[in-house]
């Protein structure tokens, strides 16, 4: 009872953010408060959203959906309408109720519909259910018809001298733009409410929340305004402000939520505002006869319909559908920036190389000697000792340090092709008749093969639709086929035949070294040449003290915050910890190779918040090496300058938040380091050291300049 009644609060708080695709908690309460300038309205719309999310939980409807306001928006949108049109009295009151059950109907139908198409239904309930009601009141007697809702209403809210109507007729308003004071009316029209106070207390909280959000919408508003003035459309006799919150909140829909901000996405924003002209006037026409308004039809028809355009691209580019939908347009490019790299392993399977040890690549993509045109993309390697590929002079086949060597699975697949006996070729001879020799082709997926070639002859140890497991044998190095020194082959290709071109394809979990103890981890990566790669060998003490249990609970304790619990989470396919007394919530994930958070929301003021910094992502290996990740910059605090990085974030970032793991040999303690960067050069640090016993994490030691170091202790 208690969490659902939790769950209820927290539904209507983000119905009302949700009205500009966000999920603020203060930004919902300040949009509920504004409705009360008009308290009809205010009262009705809140009225409408407690009956849809009351009904919503009781009937065990998606939690995640409910919280998040989505099933509850489209309910607040309707209860203000009716208390625009409507006074009180008992039809306004069985309105609310029917209207209520009506709109939760026609959410979670078009729910249903459109999500298999990964689409939002956006204001389409409110829409539908606001012209039924039109419809209905159509048979009564004093119907108002579509004018009702240019008229500001009178019972706006007075307390003393305070008059809605009265600051918004001051003379002051005189001395802005038409252009701005249509732009305040407009975007408080979609609270029936096109007074200019409310306009402006509304820009003011949207500039507050996203600083893309407000930006997009008014570049948006003002070319609609500019073409609607230059093509002389008043010919049409349509108020500007009656339809111009359409454009405003498609570039709040697609310039911040579904679509990753940028420069492409903004110019594609001010490109709909034809197609929106068109199904405005084209609908008011239409619906003229019906004497219904066409309010939001042409933001909804036209946003969904290019989502359905972008996601049926052959090819992914710019602009970039949001994979999640994050808080804040803000946090939706930062994370995409940071995530578009950090996570770009998950677009390949998690191939390794095709070899124990230390290689060198002696030849890789667009080769020197061969590995040219439609066979431009592959890997040749050898194993160099002491910067020399052979012993003695070279002349003998065993003279090469990779000759005989093993060749193994570099991912699970089924054999389907080899060859075993072509003789290998004396050194500085070649086989150009024959010219993979021995060779192992494994089938990885249904467009996804790899080649090992220039096998020994006789070494393969596997036959035609054997199924072999990652980093089983297949055979030994050797030189047969068009070699003329031991060396192995390695490729990629789409067809399951020898000879077929080959492709790009990334290669995951190896190592680079550079110099005679360091290494460079690549979690996803192509080799380039005369780099020295082997593949990552893990420790699994490590991995088990980062092995955390769906369920179970994990008390810290800093003498900064105090006592607090975290609480092993898993929904909707994610992994999370969630801190008890705060709510905050760290996502994460965890393989055979590496624990990594994903992403961050809640109180950054926790013991849970410097665990997500100094643990964001650990590499399972038996000696640690340097690693440096960037972090999105949603840590950036709300200072000028972190809000002219928010305005430019769409084209550039001059501000950057990077992640370091300092390389250290030691097994019960690993270094870690944030770093803030300004036009590349550092502002700020803070360095951590996580330490280890046995196998769990014990501390968090927190080392910031100029304050003493604290310490988060783990149990």
């Amino acid at each position: 009872m208690k969490d659902n009644l939790k769950l209820f609060v927290r539904s209507i708080i983000n119905s009302y953010s949700a009205i500009f695709f966000s999920r603020s908690r203060w930004f919902g309460i300040v949009l509920l408060l504004l409705t009360f300038l008009y308290p009809s309205q205010g009262v009705c719309g809140l009225i409408c959203c407690m009956l849809v999310n009351a009904i919503s939980i009781s009937l065990n409807l998606n939690r995640y959906k409910i919280e998040t306001g989505l099933y509850g928006f489209n309910a607040v949108l309707v209860g203000i309408a009716l208390g625009a049109i409507f006074s009180y009295s008992f039809v306004l009151i069985g309105l609310i109720f029917a209207l209520s059950v009506l709109v939760l109907l026609l959410t979670v139908w078009l729910d249903g519909c459109l999500q298999k198409y990964g689409l939002p239904y956006l204001a389409l309930p409110f829409l539908l259910c606001l012209w039924i009601a039109q419809l209905v009141f159509q048979q009564t007697d004093g119907f108002a018809g579509v004018d009702i809702f240019m008229l500001v209403s009178q019972h706006s809210l007075s307390i003393g001298s305070f008059s809605v109507e009265a600051i918004s007729s001051a003379p002051i308003w005189n001395h802005l733009p038409n252009p701005i004071l249509l732009y305040l009316s407009s975007i408080g029209f979609v609270f029936f409410q096109s007074d200019l106070l409310t306009g402006l207390i509304l820009s003011i909280v949207l500039l507050c929340y996203s600083r893309i959000a407000f930006s997009a919408s008014f570049v948006s508003f003002l070319v609609a305004y500019f073409c609607f003035e230059w093509f002389g459309f008043d010919i049409f006799h349509l108020p500007f402000v009656y339809v111009g919150f359409n454009f405003i909140f498609t570039a709040l829909a697609l310039g911040g939520c579904y679509l990753v901000p940028s420069l492409k996405t903004f110019m594609w924003v001010l490109l709909l505002i034809p197609a929106q002209f068109m199904v405005i006037f084209s609908s008011t026409r239409l619906l003229s006869y019906f004497m219904l308004p066409t309010f939001s039809l042409a933001f909804c028809s036209v946003s969904i319909l290019f989502l359905y355009l972008m996601k049926r691209r052959e090819r992914v580019s710019a602009p970039y559908v949001s994979y999640f939908l994050e808080s804040t347009p803000e946090n939706n490019i930062y994370y995409h920036l940071v995530n578009k790299n950090r996570f770009e392993y998950l677009n390949y399977l998690p191939i390794s190389l095709p070899f124990m040890g230390e290689w060198k690549v002696t030849q890789a993509y667009n080769g020197q000697y061969t590995h040219k045109d439609a066979w431009c993309h592959a890997h040749d390697f050898q194993i160099e000792f002491d910067g020399k590929l052979y012993k003695d002079n070279g002349f003998m086949l065993t003279d090469y340090f990779c000759y005989g060597k093993p060749v193994v699975a570099a991912y699970s697949g089924e054999v389907v092709a080899l060859q075993n006996d072509v003789e290998d070729n004396p050194v500085g001879k070649e086989n150009k008749v024959q010219n993979w020799g021995n060779y192992v082709l494994l089938k990885h997926s249904e467009q996804l093969y790899s080649l090992v070639a220039h096998l020994k002859i006789g070494s393969v140890c596997c036959k035609v639709g054997d199924v072999v497991r990652k980093g089983d044998m297949l055979g030994l190095c050797g030189n047969s086929g068009l070699s003329p020194y031991p060396h192995l082959h390695f490729q990629f290709q789409l067809a399951p035949y020898v000879g077929a071109p080959t492709i790009e394809y990334k290669l995951s979990s190896y190592l680079s070294r550079e110099g005679d103890d360091e290494y460079k981890p690549s979690l996803v990566g192509i080799p380039q040449e005369n780099e020295v790669v082997v593949n990552m060998s893990y420790d699994m003490l490590m991995a088990t003290r980062y092995s955390f249990v769906v369920g179970t609970r994990i008390a810290s304790k800093s003498e900064r915050y105090g006592n607090e619990t975290w609480e092993v989470c898993y929904e909707y396919g994610y992994y999370f910890f969630r801190s008890v007394q705060t709510g905050a919530k760290a996502w994460f994930s965890y393989r055979e190779s590496d624990f990594c958070f994903q992403r961050y929301e809640g109180d950054v003021h926790s013991n849970l918040y410097y665990f997500f910094l100094s643990n964001y992502r650990v590499l399972f290996l038996t000696e640690q090496c340097e690693l440096k990740e960037n972090m999105p910059l949603t840590l950036t605090k709300h200072s000028p300058l972190g809000w002219l990085q928010d305005l430019c974030a769409p084209f550039f970032t001059f501000m950057n938040y990077s992640y370091q793991v300092l390389p250290s040999k030691e097994n019960h303690q690993i270094k870690t380091m944030m770093v803030k960067t300004v036009l590349n050069k550092t502002k700020a640090t803070v360095s951590f050291e996580t330490n280890y016993e046995s196998n769990r994490i014990v501390s968090i030691k927190v080392i910031e300049p100029d304050k003493e170091p604290w310490l988060i202790q783990i149990q």
